[in-house]
């Protein structure tokens, strides 16, 4: 099994490698959906990061006793 960080870093010698040991993949839609998670992860750390700022917002509110 190949380290997504390989194949993302060094495709053109992993693909030479899976060539030579016969293995035809297509290693354009493994970037792709490696993207694709990477830039939801991305996303749920943004929307995380607004639900612990609101958390603390209501927090803060309910400790002033304010609606």
């Amino acid at each position: 099994m190949f380290d997504i960080k390989l194949i993302r870093d060094d495709q053109k010698a992993v693909e030479k490698g899976l060539a030579a040991k016969g293995v035809k993949i297509d290693l354009t839609s493994i970037l792709k959906a490696d993207q694709k998670r990477r830039d939801l992860l991305l996303e749920l750390e943004e929307l995380r990061s607004q639900k612990n700022a609101a958390n603390d917002e209501i927090g803060k509110l309910i400790k002033e006793k304010k609606d």
